[in-house]
């Protein structure tokens, strides 16, 4: 079957707290890190789509290829970095690093009662 070695659970009941516990995977109460929520088209090449949450650290130095937020005239923005036009963007103030990107969805689905 294709791609049925794709996934690996990560969060269940049996697995230690320790290894699905998503404050501790994103290190949300880490100071640096910070949730932006992405609005916009522009970067579905990049698996974006608007509504994306991006996980941010401010504490790390941007490499090649990296996705940066930005400030830039009163907005955050996104930004590719790139080693060429790194000098040329001196009139950016970088926010962070985007180190993950997730998508969460509403959901109308009825709950499933899981026997115990």
């Amino acid at each position: 079957m294709v791609g049925e070695r794709t996934l690996v659970l990560v969060s269940s009941p049996e697995i230690p707290s320790g290894c699905s516990d998503l404050n501790a995977l994103l290190e949300l109460d880490n100071p640096a890190v910070f949730l932006f929520r992405y609005q916009g088209a522009e970067w579905c090449s990049r698996g974006l789509l608007s509504g994306d949450f991006m996980v941010v650290r401010r504490d790390l130095e941007p490499r090649e290829g990296d996705l940066l937020v930005v400030y830039l005239n009163g907005c955050y923005r996104l930004l590719e970095f790139n080693f060429d036009n790194a000098h040329k963007s001196g009139y950016l103030r970088l926010f962070g690093v985007v180190i993950g990107v997730f998508r969460a969805r509403k959901t109308t689905n009825k709950k499933l009662k899981i026997p115990s």
